[in-house]
């Protein structure tokens, strides 16, 4: 699988528990090493924080005045 592809699965799996996973849950699962999931997910559609991935939300825009 290439890091596109494994990326897109890495979010639609988080989008479908509606919660992080950490990073070594993640390897487990798509049967690949930890640094591939990391190097996948260093993406601006997820947060990284201790060890553990989500999937990254935009701030509502705030109204112009």
């Amino acid at each position: 699988m290439d890091s596109d592809d494994l990326r897109d699965s890495i979010w639609d799996h988080l989008f479908r528990s509606k919660m992080s996973k950490s990073i070594d849950e993640i390897a487990a699962l798509k049967g690949c090493d930890v640094e591939t999931v990391r190097a996948a997910v260093n993406h601006e559609w997820f947060t990284v924080s201790d060890n553990r991935i989500s999937i990254a939300y935009a701030a509502p825009a705030l109204p112009q005045s």
